[in-house]
């Protein structure tokens, strides 16, 4: 019988430090229906822990469409953030908030997905 752990040690991409537990991120992956969410918490689950610039998510969440997604790309962003914290919590992970800067067109801030325990 294989049997996946439900908790799971992560360490910084940058010194290798513990930064905590929480469940597996393929799990997690796994259980999102949303599929914006789904490709934002992929590219901050790609090394827990790194910070990533809102521009990148927007890339990657719209960078396929020809019109470059909606005029309001940061405030949806946002949304999807804020809606996919909610669904983190259940599994021991959180996206903190880096800071907001002048990014290109306006964008701005920067996030990392970290386990609860650290951004408690």
């Amino acid at each position: 019988m294989n049997i996946a752990p439900r908790i799971q040690s992560y360490c910084c991409p940058a010194c290798g430090g513990f930064i905590g537990e929480a469940a597996p991120i393929g799990d997690v992956l796994d259980s999102m229906m949303d599929s914006h969410r789904k490709i934002i918490l992929s590219v901050l689950s790609k090394k827990p822990g790194r910070i990533v610039d809102k521009n990148r998510l927007i890339e990657a969440v719209y960078g396929d469409r020809a019109d470059g997604g909606p005029d309001s790309t940061d405030s949806a962003i946002n949304v999807h953030l804020h809606r996919l914290r909610k669904d983190l919590s259940a599994f021991g992970w959180s996206i903190i908030c880096i800071g907001r800067n002048s990014g290109d067109f306006g964008h701005g801030g920067s996030y990392k997905l970290m386990p609860m325990e650290v951004s408690a």
